[in-house]
């Protein structure tokens, strides 16, 4: 992933880890305010489509069987990215995927409506998920989000980022390509 760091961060400023990092600061607190309330409504412009619907359904399905999700985000302790991978026709940056591992120290129980506890701890801890990320060639949008209860292993069929010079030159402030 020094690619990030190298290659694609001078020349593509969303993809600089500290870019990078400074997006996963502000879309987190709004994930688990979405499942505290059950919705996810309030983040619609960090998600992609696939987050959203899974996200909705997840939260019908808890609702279905009497569930709620006690969590709290105390705070972000670290991320760390851990794959760079294209998962569509592009062109880059556009299906761009980055996965991160994040370490928070968090609250995260799902309970039952008679406030048993059914799975997490409703102790603040520190705990870590997989976020995979998308770049929709304007913005990043979260497309999933995973307890990391194992290494991440990477897809076999994941296809690694292509060439810098092949991807869609950036658009300058003057509104030409760079």
């Amino acid at each position: 992933l020094r690619r990030l760091i190298d290659e694609i961060g001078p020349i593509y400023p969303d993809f600089d880890i500290d870019s990078v990092k400074k997006w996963v600061h502000l879309c987190a607190p709004h994930v688990w305010v979405g499942w505290s309330r059950g919705g996810i409504d309030t983040i619609d412009d960090f998600v992609t489509d696939y987050f959203r619907t899974r996200s909705r359904d997840e939260c019908a399905d808890f609702e279905a069987k009497g569930l709620t999700r006690d969590v709290e985000l105390e705070g972000i302790l670290k991320i760390h990215p851990v794959d760079l991978a294209l998962i569509g026709p592009g062109p880059a940056p556009m299906d761009v995927q980055l996965t991160l591992r994040l370490e928070v120290k968090a609250r995260h129980a799902v309970v039952r409506r008679d406030n048993q506890l059914v799975s997490g701890s409703r102790k603040v801890r520190q705990v870590q998920y997989f976020w995979r990320i998308v770049h929709d060639g304007d913005r990043w949008r979260l497309h999933e989000v995973w307890p990391a209860e194992d290494d991440f292993r990477r897809a076999d069929d994941a296809v690694d980022v292509p060439q810098i010079t092949q991807w869609r030159q950036p658009v300058n402030p003057s509104g030409g390509e760079s």
